[in-house]
């Protein structure tokens, strides 16, 4: 029975972990989806994936933006 608890445990962690990234991470996300609904060319969503690639990138690696 502890190894089903262990299991348990490890997966609800994931999940939280998996959760709390989402939500760190929710302005970016909120950009990227209104930028691509008003997207109407390939190129105007690649550049929406583009300018939410590099908010990603200073969010997770301040020193470098």
């Amino acid at each position: 029975a502890s190894v089903f608890l262990m299991l348990g445990v490890a997966i609800a962690t994931m999940l939280a972990l998996s959760s709390m990234t989402l939500l760190t991470m929710w302005n970016e996300q909120v950009a990227h989806q209104e930028c691509m609904d008003r997207a109407l060319t390939v190129q105007a969503e690649q550049a929406c994936t583009d300018a939410y690639d590099q908010a990603l990138q200073e969010r997770l690696n301040p020193a470098a933006g």
